[in-house]
């Protein structure tokens, strides 16, 4: 009887999430360095005991004090029960369930996946898995300008990309234009509304996907429901779209409404859960679709905006537009956000940590690297993996090259070349800097 053991199992995402419409994926984790072997014991919820079949797990590997077991368990009818039953060399063994870890398996217990229903989770567009993404920064991308973007686009399907996405480029009065002022204008410092269709269609002529950022954590202080709330105070409509704290509405020497971040006046949160703020920001985010042709959105600040409003984004959206790729920005793990229900994706800073580690500051080495990819690997489910932004850099980070030249070894500036490519958008001075220093979401 194996007694001191680590095994750790719940019958949810991402430990047991559907694989296809009559399959289910089983993932455990078992202490590490005791060479163990595992294998799923499984049936229909309601066979009686005696009618489990057998299944060996596969060993993924060792994600340093676990090691990650798997297993593709046929679930015709949609409903599994299962246990584990986990042995050493030496022919020790425990059985796991529901219950916890018992030498009689009946008083471990099982696990029960109740029902198989339709796997939302593996509903992502056809071309977002083998995508590669090129992220622009419009104010300092090719001329400034939409028209500018276009006029690249040749030259960045040559390179291999098969999406472009772009920071905010709805009206606003900053560089970064992460303070909203209109979500239904293009900035006009950037173009018009024909120059985005015309980018889109040119995208799509060149078998390219174009994906938008949308800010609906906060507005700027310069939208409309916030301007009207500053003018008329407690009487405004709009009061309650915000988190005002006192009246009159004051930005300094602090403001007195919740805003993006840490007091940054000139960014509002915006109450998602009131009925007409969420009304509008779901036709902002249709608007666009429906007019410039738009593949996608990447959702800014997405963890801080309740996940009932993107639960109803995603549901609204995939119905009209099944092929629109959802991604939301989270800077940590993002496992909860990536069940089928909110978005396909996220953006996957902590594999960006890892490789920073590894390569840059060189402060682990390979044994340490490869655990921690097993490890982030293990806390989505095969569908969300498939549809992450794989970065290594935004425009919210240190660029990963400036990384490497101040934390690591021999990666300087000469180890890449000092010339910038034919986009004009890695010259020396912007290569190895931090990234922009305004302010953005």
């Amino acid at each position: 009887m194996l007694t001191r053991l680590f095994v750790y199992h719940t019958a949810e995402d991402p430990f047991a999430f559907p694989a296809g419409p009559r399959l289910l994926k089983l993932r455990l984790f078992v202490q590490s360095g005791q060479n163990l072997s595992c294998t799923v014991v499984h049936a229909d919820r309601y066979d009686s005991p005696g009618h489990e079949l057998p299944q060996e797990m596969e060993r993924i590997g060792c994600a340093g004090a676990y090691d990650i077991h798997e297993a593709l368990v046929p679930a015709e009818t949609g409903k599994c029960r299962y246990l584990f039953h986990i042995g050493n060399p030496a022919g020790g063994y425990t059985w796991y369930g529901e219950r916890g870890i018992s030498e009689n398996r009946e008083q471990a217990g099982a696990f029960q996946y109740a029902y198989i229903h339709r796997p939302q989770a593996i509903a992502l567009p056809a071309w977002s898995s083998d995508a590669v993404v090129y992220e622009i920064y419009p104010e300092s991308y090719h001329q400034g300008t939409l028209q500018g973007i276009t006029d690249k686009l040749t030259y960045l399907q040559q390179l291999g990309v098969s999406a472009i996405y772009m920071t905010p480029i709805f009206e606003s009065p900053s560089g970064h234009k992460y303070n909203t002022s209109d979500y239904y204008k293009v900035d006009p410092g950037f173009g018009t509304l024909d120059d985005l269709k015309t980018l889109v269609g040119t995208a799509h002529r060149l078998g390219m996907k174009v994906l938008l950022d949308a800010v609906f954590n906060h507005s700027g202080d310069t939208f409309f429901a916030f301007r009207d709330v500053l003018e008329h105070g407690e009487a405004s409509r709009y009061k309650d779209w915000f988190f005002i704290h006192s009246f009159p509405v004051g930005g300094a020497p602090a403001p007195d409404y919740e805003t993006f971040a840490k007091a940054e006046a000139s960014m509002p949160k915006l109450n998602m859960d009131h009925p007409e703020v969420a009304d509008y920001m779901i036709d902002v985010a249709r608007y666009w679709v429906r007019e410039a042709g738009i593949d996608g959105w990447r959702l800014d600040v997405a963890n801080e905006v309740t996940p009932a409003f993107w639960t109803r984004l995603r549901r609204e959206l995939k119905a009209e537009f099944p092929d629109l790729l959802l991604i939301g920005e989270i800077m940590h793990a993002s496992g909860p956000w990536l069940r089928g229900d909110q978005f396909d994706g996220g953006m996957n800073y902590l594999l960006r940590d890892a490789m920073l580690e590894f390569f840059a500051a060189q402060s682990a080495g390979p044994a340490r690297f490869m655990e921690q990819l097993l490890h982030q690997e293990a806390l989505y489910n095969d569908q969300a993996n498939s549809a992450m932004f794989q970065l290594l850099g935004s425009h919210d980070t240190l660029r990963f090259l400036t990384a490497c030249k101040e934390g690591g070894p021999g990666l300087g500036p000469g180890s890449y070349g000092d010339e910038p490519d034919e986009a004009g958008c890695l010259f020396p001075d912007d290569l190895y800097r931090p990234a922009n220093d305004l302010l953005r979401g």
